[in-house]
């Protein structure tokens, strides 16, 4: 695990609060998991919680195109690809604008989703989302 953890570079100017909040979500999010039995990849989950954590208005825009066009979406499907058709509508969030404060660099996060091409899909996104713990709900309200 800390393998993984350490590979990405949000975890090389990370402190030791936002190391321990991480660790965290991971134990909680793998509780859940574990207690509905469901199958999992640590590397795919840790990623995962790296994009909603750094990234929370993004990650809720790309859930919010999951939810409006999920049937079209196919699981092998890259969720930077789910991205790519989110991006262009990030300009024109006026009301919004003070909640992209909330996320990291965006070069970064295309960085992280171009790293992540084959490990973070739609799959991942379905097995996850009704699971995660640190992405707020009221972003995807105000987002819609």
């Amino acid at each position: 695990m800390s393998k993984i953890l350490l590979t990405d570079d949000y975890f090389s100017d990370v402190n030791p609060r936002s190391m321990r909040r991480l660790m965290n979500v991971i134990y909680i999010t793998v509780r859940l998991l574990k207690a509905f039995q469901i199958d999992f990849s640590w590397y795919r989950l840790s990623s995962w919680i790296n994009l909603t954590e750094q990234w929370p208005v993004r990650a809720s825009m790309i859930v919010l195109q999951h939810d409006q066009n999920g049937e079209s979406l196919d699981d092998s499907t890259s969720l930077q690809s789910v991205y790519d058709k989110v991006r262009p509508k990030i300009s024109c969030l006026r009301e919004a604008a003070a909640l992209l404060e909330l996320d990291r660099d965006e070069r970064k996060l295309d960085a992280f989703l171009q790293l992540h091409k084959s490990d973070l899909l739609v799959a991942d996104l379905r097995i996850f989302l009704p699971f995660t713990i640190n992405l707020d709900p009221y972003l995807r309200k105000v987002l819609k």
